[in-house]
């Protein structure tokens, strides 16, 4: 899951003034990270349920959100999140999407996609010393590290927005703000904020990205971004009947994505030597292979209809995600991550297709894919111990192959487009 702060200097939740004082976090982002805290730990505590802690989240969050907390939108966008993520990744779909929704409402009406923004043109009828208003309800921030945060709340909700774009394959709040206009900057490192060095003016994020003429970005947390950007872009782009259509005639904008997700994965081997944390390692493998499932995704259309090339690239991109996956350690923070089920199943979609195909053996595909597709689904029946969304999925079945354990997902979505792949 995305970063959401990043503080130089921590101060123990004890050492604060009573829950409800303006200095400490709003009663609701605290029992969501308590909610967090008792999940992720191996041994919890006795008396601390998890229900109890979800219950206070939630009955606080409304009460948050319209007292007069300073920092009261900041910390329930990072409320949402967390409670979104944490719904998901137990399986509760509906609950999950509804705060994945409310984080995305609460960034969108604070402005915060428009931070550091060009100032708008002064109409010449407007006095000089008339000040412009501004359509945020929020202050100004008091300094860097304040906006970067919030920069990083709108980098770390629009992931989420796009996991859920990958999930349900549907249409994206943040797929139109390339039209409307995302000046955020691409979030930094911490000490990045410290020094100051946010730029003056910030415009056109996405939209440089896509066009490859904005080359910023480089922070742990701004390449999961970039990534998540590309499989939304291929996930709508392949789930629009129109554009498909179009692209038969014209290629031009299957091809020009298609060049933004090679130029981005171009930059993996700088990726590869970055120093980062285990954590960071973590997502930084997350972003290779939402890249590798970007490709997938785009790809899927003409590769179900034989067409070699997408075929190539498919397999290829397939192929990297199981390498990937290989490395993934049992103690990994992507067991949490939801969008990996996602990630994996397109990736074993592709390699199923393939072991179906008459020339698969010729091509000699047969056995490797084979391979990396039992690895897959290997990591897949690991992860779904600690992870409800991806173990509803999990259900017994027997191919020509001999695999034992597939997605339900997985299996749904190939019976559809492939019919004769499971035999029941």
């Amino acid at each position: 899951m995305a970063t959401l702060h990043r503080k130089s200097k921590v101060t123990p939740l004890s050492l604060y003034p009573l829950i409800g004082h303006y200095s400490r976090p709003i009663p609701a982002l605290l029992n969501a990270i308590y909610l967090w805290g008792i999940h992720l730990t191996s041994s919890p505590l006795d008396g601390c349920d998890e229900k109890a802690f979800l219950q206070s989240s939630l009955h606080h969050l409304p009460k948050d959100l319209s007292s007069s907390h300073p920092r009261k939108i900041i910390q329930g966008i990072q409320t949402e999140v967390l409670l979104s993520y944490y719904y998901l990744m137990h399986g509760k779909v509906l609950a999950g999407n509804y705060h994945a929704n409310a984080a995305v409402s609460l960034c969108l009406s604070s402005g915060f996609h428009r931070i550091r923004t060009p100032e708008p043109t002064v109409p010449s009828s407007m006095p000089i010393s008339s000040p412009q208003q501004s359509s945020s309800p929020l202050p100004k921030a008091v300094d860097d590290i304040e906006e970067g945060e919030r920069v990083d709340a709108f980098w770390a909700v629009l992931i989420l927005n796009n996991t859920w774009i990958a999930i349900q394959e549907s249409h994206s709040m943040f797929y139109d703000l390339q039209t409307i206009g995302v000046d955020t900057p691409w979030p930094m490192d911490a000490f990045e904020y410290q020094l100051q060095l946010l730029p003056m003016v910030s415009s056109g994020t996405i939209k440089g990205f896509l066009d490859s003429t904005n080359i910023e970005g480089f922070s742990v947390l701004a390449l999961h971004a970039k990534a998540a950007v590309l499989l939304e872009q291929a996930t709508v782009y392949a789930s629009n009947p129109d554009e498909l259509e179009v692209s038969n005639r014209e290629p031009s904008e299957s091809s020009r994505l298609e060049a933004v997700i090679d130029q981005f994965k171009s930059q993996f081997p700088m990726v590869d030597r970055m120093d980062v944390t285990p954590s960071e390692t973590d997502t930084l493998l997350m972003m290779q292979m939402m890249t590798h499932a970007a490709m997938i995704k785009l790809h899927l259309p003409l590769f179900r209809r034989g067409e070699m090339r997408s075929r190539q690239k498919a397999l290829g991109a397939a192929q990297s995600i199981a390498v990937l996956t290989h490395n993934i350690q049992p103690t990994s923070s992507i067991r949490v991550d939801p969008i990996v089920g996602v990630l994996w199943t397109a990736a074993c979609e592709v390699l199923i297709h393939e072991l179906l195909r008459a020339d698969s053996t010729t091509m000699g595909n047969n056995a490797q894919c084979s391979t990396y597709l039992h690895s897959i689904l290997s990591q897949m029946t690991k992860f779904s111990e600690n992870n409800a969304f991806m173990s509803k999925r999990i259900s017994s079945s027997r191919d020509d192959y001999g695999l034992t354990v597939t997605s339900e997902f997985l299996v749904k979505r190939i019976q559809k487009n492939y019919p004769a792949v499971l035999a029941y």
